[in-house]
């Protein structure tokens, strides 16, 4: 009984989350701001004197280890904010609630128009097959971009050549259409469920739509026009947009790699140190992941959903079956980390929180790329200075259309945190330590105040996972 209210509470949180984000997108911007705005006239004295306060607090009235944790957990809440003083210098585009997509962050950090295409393209061609003709796919010094880098070789097909008269291109163009001249892709009524998207040809223009639009353009066509506007990066955008359940699946994501992780974590620390697994679960879960990747990259295997995470349940069976401690394990306070663990993530996923930069487009449409092709035959020499983590990370979203997942990485590190508090109180075997607790709380108040840090949690970027890998390896 206790166990299903713990279960009901966590579910009503993670609802609430959910609902307040869709009908109120900008709260977390006004909340953010307001609490900061607030303590202006706040100085390190008040801090000190918090810290004073709360000392005597916990020897007069402090009967456990957990009553400490509390009460500095309040103190540190407070003297973070205080010290932030008003002001945390974080660019402007680091917003809270805003919902985006990749073609969002392409079009507002990229000043490059090839960027802008190769998105447009990832997006445009996305399980689709292309059709050509005979002569076309002749023409070996045409459209080398789209037939090699935009659409996999087995989803280009060849059939014969639609003639294809210029009052009949120009129809057709009267839908929206991205204007790459001679190329012209065109987002018409048929293209979200074609299968098939037809090069033709037309006073040297080449012309992409569905193949349904060839058969059916003369037929209402004032009344079949998508949008007036011919913008069709920002028409593709909102359909791209409009796609349902990319929260829910990014969620699942997430806690498909921290229960990746725990089953590793929990077989080594779950006796002892269940907080120590946890903590840890998400970056060994990831990690995992991108292990696994590399070396279906290596051997040439298909890189896709099914392949990688058969292998990993695979993997993780022989290695249950090697480990039988799992017995041993404290499964109520499994419960109470678990649910704390959906509502941080669902939470984190809600408040849409992150920062990107020209960088972070790049590695995300490598993702996305990842994801279609299953290699990375194309891109290696751009991957490689990035490296794989966030590649292989950013192409689980668009595997199963969650487009961005950003909630990995306030996720990592707020695991980083985790790390440093739960190091320091197994450290100390679980007892009271004060030199300990002031130089943890001290070193976390410092560490929050920094606004550099605090971008980097946001970051889209590998900087803030690299150090939480870093330490975990020193943990």
């Amino acid at each position: 009984m206790k166990s299903l209210f713990k279960v009901s509470i966590a579910c009503l949180l993670c609802i609430c989350f959910a609902c307040v984000s869709d009908y109120m997108p900008h709260l977390g911007q006004k909340i953010f701001n307001t609490v900061f705005e607030t303590f202006d006239g706040a100085h390190l004295l008040f801090v000190v004197g918090v810290t004073v306060c709360i000392t005597i607090i916990l020897k007069k009235w402090a009967r456990n280890i957990k009553a400490y944790y509390i009460f500095w957990g309040i103190a540190f809440a407070v003297s973070s904010l205080a010290l932030f003083n008003g002001h945390l210098y974080l660019p402007d585009e680091l917003t809270f609630g805003i919902d985006g997509t990749l073609m969002d962050k392409a079009n507002k950090y990229s000043s490059d128009l090839s960027m802008n295409k190769w998105i447009f393209m990832e997006y445009y061609f996305e399980n689709k097959n292309l059709v050509i003709s005979n002569e076309e796919k002749e023409k070996d010094n045409k459209n080398q971009y789209i037939y090699k880098m935009a659409v996999p070789a087995c989803n280009v097909l060849v059939d014969e050549q639609i003639e294809v008269s210029e009052e009949k291109a120009q129809s057709i163009l009267s839908y929206p259409f991205y204007d790459d001249a001679p190329y012209y892709f065109v987002v018409d009524k048929y293209w979200e469920k074609t299968k098939n998207i037809r090069l033709i040809e037309s006073e040297e223009k080449y012309i992409f739509c569905s193949e349904e639009i060839l058969f059916n353009v003369y037929e209402n066509l004032q009344s079949n026009i998508l949008p007036e506007s011919k913008d069709a990066f920002s028409v593709l955008n909102e359909i791209v947009k409009s796609r349902p359940y990319k929260n829910i699946k990014q969620i699942m994501i997430m806690l498909l790699l921290l229960a990746i992780g725990l089953v590793i974590t929990l077989s080594l620390w779950g006796k002892d140190y269940l907080a120590l697994a946890f903590a840890s679960g998400l970056p060994i879960g990831a990690a995992l992941w991108c292990i696994c990747g590399i070396v279906f990259m290596i051997f040439n295997i298909p890189y896709n959903l099914f392949s990688v995470l058969g292998s990993i349940i695979l993997v993780e069976g022989i290695w249950i079956r090697k480990r039988k401690n799992y017995r041993n394990i404290n499964w109520e306070r499994f419960l109470d980390f678990m649910l704390m663990a959906i509502v941080c993530i669902v939470l984190l996923v809600y408040a849409k929180a992150y920062f990107a930069t020209h960088d972070s487009v790049v590695k995300c449409a490598m993702g996305y790329r990842l994801a279609k092709f299953g290699s990375v035959r194309d891109i290696l020499s751009y991957a490689a200075p990035y490296g794989m983590l966030e590649l292989m990370i950013m192409s689980i979203g668009y595997m199963i259309g969650g487009d961005i997942l950003y909630s990995f990485y306030p996720l990592m590190a707020l695991s980083g945190i985790l790390l440093i508090c739960i190091g320091g109180y197994y450290l100390n075997n679980k007892e009271k330590n004060w030199l300990m607790l002031l130089t943890l709380g001290g070193g976390l108040i410092f560490l929050l105040t920094n606004g550099v840090y605090i971008l980097s949690c946001f970051y889209m970027m590998a900087h803030g996972p690299i150090a939480v890998y870093t330490l975990l390896l020193s943990v």
